[in-house]
């Protein structure tokens, strides 16, 4: 199966990213690597893009995953408080995006 994998330089992004890899999956794992790093190894492509910002479409059209697994948010606690744009467009506008482009 094809997976796209949103959030994959994260915590949990990255360890579902690595097992769908280790089960022989096709994974096309997206970060935009402001909280996290490229952990993923493995056949694998790697995209470094911001859902809120980046034209998403292009990637999902010509990847065509069967599956999108989206964990990509902006996780540091406390900073909605201090950074409520920033925080919105990361979890927010980030999820809406990539659902219309799966649409």
């Amino acid at each position: 199966m094809r997976y796209l994998i949103s959030g994959s330089a994260g915590f949990l992004g990255s360890w579902v990213a690595q097992t769908l890899i280790e089960r022989g999956s096709e994974v096309l794992c997206i970060d935009n690597l402001s909280g996290g790093s490229n952990t993923c190894t493995g056949p694998h492509r790697f995209e470094k893009l911001n859902l809120a910002r980046n034209n998403i479409e292009d990637v999902i059209c010509e990847f065509k995953p069967e599956v999108v697994g989206h964990l990509a948010c902006c996780a540091r606690e406390g900073s909605s408080q201090f950074q409520p744009v920033r925080v919105n467009d990361s979890n927010v506008t980030a999820s809406v995006r990539l659902l219309e482009a799966c649409i």
